[in-house]
């Protein structure tokens, strides 16, 4: 989902993370710099402490960054 300068990254409704393009590289925005809007966090426990947390990697970012990429070089018609 863009907003003014990164791209927050939604899952099951809720906020995951956010990142950026600078240039050649792209970079996940800290947490505090993410403006929520009405989406919340996402609960990646959904109530139970058996689940994995989710972590967004070099190998996430990268993967999301490409598809972003793709996205704007072919744009819907």
């Amino acid at each position: 989902m863009p907003e003014e300068d990164y791209y927050k990254i939604i899952y099951f409704g809720g906020i995951i993370g956010a990142i950026r393009n600078l240039g050649n590289d792209w970079e996940l925005v800290p947490e505090e710099d993410i403006l929520p809007g009405d989406l919340p966090p996402f609960d990646y426990q959904h109530g139970r402490q058996d689940w994995p947390e989710l972590h967004l990697n070099t190998l996430e970012i990268n993967q999301i960054a490409g598809e972003i990429e793709n996205h704007l070089s072919h744009p819907a018609n």
